[in-house]
């Protein structure tokens, strides 16, 4: 890092584990730069190296241009008197969620406020993503996949009749989704300038959908089973793994496939090469979202009330907070991890850089 940097970490100590400072918290220019595996805004902040979006609407004061967390590690209460909140998705500035009792999708600033009605009526809202410019749901009960500007246009549907829709994912050009009765993974093109296409079909109870560059994975809750096929479709389904309990949440990075058994209890991951599925985590209870982030694996225990963290590498795994009701959804950003707290209606957050992940 540069002189001055350094020089401020010796005077201030090291308050947190992500480069002992906050995403945006410090003021940059070209020439003072930022402390290593950061790199300086286009607003004058220094970000963390591959962060999305700007500085805007990130709070400061006047200890953070000093640099230490000004948080204390344990879970804070972002939103409250929702209803069986369930998928939490995140951008620069907004959280957005799922209440499936409501049947509402919902957002929220980041630096507080009142919680915002996207839409209404979207009978059992399931799951929920975003990406520059719109909002992404899918309805179990109804069985539907729709979407919303975030400037708030009207609302589009991308399918309907689809027998249960779950989870549900997002690249550049196409919206994939999984339905858990139907036993099919499908896909639209963004533009809706093609009819809705099957990915895949008899895949017993297929439940999440996540994608890298070339492939789309899923699980399938009733078969057990974790299943890619390429986005080309050129070939045929490909079994990653079997006889996994209750196959649940899925994600990808760019060397490994990972996954929750919500009825095994455990999370598993498997090389994207041929290889077996090895368990990073056994013994939770009703292991349901997980995602990755570095070395860092993190999932929600839904029966056990708990988020976890792990390793890739399978280490002992950590709770970050219990007593969470119905931990369900899970989401994460530079500065906090997100999670739904289903039984007792909230979201919840903590803070990375005072927790120290």
């Amino acid at each position: 890092m540069t002189r001055s940097f350094a020089l401020a970490v010796i005077l201030l100590g090291v308050a947190c584990d992500n480069g002992s400072f906050r995403d945006c918290a410090i003021a940059c220019t070209a020439t003072t730069g930022c402390p290593d595996d950061f790199t300086c805004s286009a607003e004058g902040r220094c970000r963390i190296a591959g962060a999305a979006g700007s500085c805007e609407g990130v709070i400061l004061d006047a200890a953070d241009d000093a640099g230490p967390c000004t948080e204390v590690c344990e879970p804070q209460e972002f939103a409250t008197g929702q209803d069986n909140v369930k998928s939490i998705a995140l951008d620069a500035t907004h959280v957005y969620w799922t209440n499936e009792g409501a049947d509402t999708v919902v957002r929220q600033l980041k630096v507080g406020g009142t919680p915002e009605i996207i839409a209404m009526l979207q009978d059992g809202a399931s799951d929920v993503v975003v990406d520059a410019t719109d909002i992404y749901w899918s309805t179990f009960t109804a069985g539907t996949v729709m979407r919303r500007s975030k400037t708030l246009d009207p609302i589009e549907s991308i399918a309907s009749s689809q027998l249960s829709v779950n989870g549900i994912a997002i690249d550049d050009t196409h919206i994939y989704w999984a339905t858990q009765v139907g036993n099919t993974v499908m896909r639209r093109v963004k533009t809706l300038a093609s009819a809705v296409q099957t990915v895949s079909s008899a895949q017993a109870g297929a439940s999440r959908v996540a994608l890298d560059a070339t492939h789309v994975y899923w699980t399938c809750l009733d078969a057990d089973t974790v299943v890619r096929r390429p986005k080309s479709l050129t070939t045929i389904d490909e079994p990653l793994a079997t006889l996994q309990d209750g196959a649940r949440g899925i994600t990808v990075d760019a060397t490994h496939v990972y996954w929750t058994t919500e009825d095994g209890d455990t999370v598993q991951r498997r090389t994207l090469t041929p290889g077996t599925a090895m368990p990073i985590a056994t013994g939770q209870d009703g292991a349901r979202t997980v995602i990755v982030d570095g070395e860092n694996v993190f999932w929600t225990n839904r029966d056990g009330d708990s988020v976890m963290r792990g390793t890739k590498q399978g280490d002992t795994p950590v709770p970050l907070a219990t007593v969470q009701d119905g931990a369900d959804g899970l989401a994460l950003d530079a500065t906090h991890l997100y999670w739904s707290a289903r039984n007792v209606d909230k979201v919840m957050r903590l803070s990375r850089c005072a927790c120290g992940f």
